[in-house]
This record gives C-alpha cells, structure tokens and sequence, in this order.
C-alpha cells in the first residue's frame, strides 16, 4: 500500500459487519426470532424497509444504531405481518419480536468493532482516512456511539448530501475531502457492483471489495 495516499471506507455492511452484507445478518437473527420466515419473505421486507426508509423521514439525526434498527426492524417485521397469514407473526408478540431481533443484531455490531477498532487504529497511523455511505441522516452519531467517529477526517452521507452511491459523484466527494486529488487512494467497499461503477467512473480511485456481493 506504499502508493495509497488516502483511503474511503464505507460503513454499512463494511466496519459494522466485517463486509457481511446487513441482509445476510438479518437472516442469520431472523431465523432464530422467526424461524417461520422463507428467505424469499425476508429479502422481500428487506428490499420494502430499505426503499421506504430512503424515501421518508423515519431516522432521527441523533439516533445511535439500536434506535434505528427498532424501527427499520419494526417496519421489516409490519410488512412480513401485512404479507403473511397471522399465525406467521402474532400481533401481540410484534413489538417483542421487533426488539429481540434489533437487539440481535446490534450485538453482532458491537462484537465486530474490536476488530473494526484495530484496524483503524493500524490504518490511521499512515493515511487519511474519509467515510462514504449510504445512510439515513444520522451516521455521525452511529460512529460516535460505537467509538469511531474520530478516525475520519470527514464523513459524506448520501441523506445529507443528496447523493447516493452507486452515483459516481458521491465517491468524487470522498476524494475531495481527502485533499489529495483523485490518485493513488482506495475504497474499501462490500458492494462488487459499486466496485465496478467506480472503476469505469473514476479511474484513479482503486475500489477494494470485500465480498462477492
């Protein structure tokens, strides 16, 4: 990495979760909560939660990740009970439900960011270090809760900056905060698609994927 002047990180599905994609955790948590539920049902309330939360107001900038994950698990689990007969989920088990899987998945978060943490620590000592994410309006207080907000110079959220990636101009706002033009900087990713979007957008910005997803 002798040649890397800088480095961009996404966050969701990259640091919190060690490049596991949120869908795979959810899967993991959900068949244990709620054993019942085909794969198909969930990727369907996944897809449902994630397209509604980008088009409404539902997060508060203030909100820590276990906040946020009550309601976009509350608004995942209301659409399963919309979808599927109610022997599937009980209305009277719903909120319970809703916060025994946040609460899952923030513990897989939480027993993540050990690792997270030192290699951040390793990173930060030789390169400027920028966030690039696709998230809700209230990524600085998710990294100030987990402890790692100050390891970035700066933080591009797509809520904040009206610009969500794959858009190649969302990337474009990471190299400009880091101050060193386009060349020689990374970005760690866990997206293989928005990999490849920024290799044929932004030819100098080398994309680092981390899953096959």
């Amino acid at each position: 990495m002798h040649n890397i002047k800088g480095i961009i990180f996404d966050y969701g599905g990259t640091l919190d979760t060690n490049g596991t994609h949120w869908f795979h955790i959810f899967r993991q948590v959900y068949s244990k909560c709620l054993p019942q539920i085909a794969e198909e049902q969930l990727r369907d309330a996944y897809v449902h939660g994630e397209r509604y939360l980008a088009t409404h107001h539902v997060i508060e900038p203030t909100e820590d990740f276990l906040m946020m994950l009550r309601k976009k698990v509350g608004i995942q689990v209301r659409q399963l009970a919309n979808t599927l007969h109610k022997d599937y989920i009980h209305e009277s088990n719903l909120q319970d439900t809703v916060s025994q899987i946040a609460e899952a998945c923030d513990a897989i978060v939480h027993s993540n960011m050990a690792e997270t943490r030192r290699i951040l620590d390793t990173l930060t000592t030789g390169y400027p270090l920028v966030l690039v994410s696709n998230f809700y309006g209230n990524i600085h207080a998710v990294l100030q809760s987990y402890g790692i907000d100050g390891y970035f110079k700066d933080v591009i959220e797509s809520a904040v900056v009206g610009i969500r990636k794959p858009d190649p101009q969302i990337f474009a706002l990471g190299i400009e905060a880091l101050s060193h033009g386009a060349l020689h900087a990374t970005f760690v990713e866990n997206n293989r698609f928005a990999c490849k979007n920024i290799a044929d957008n932004l030819k100098s910005l080398n994309p680092a994927p981390l899953s096959t997803e």
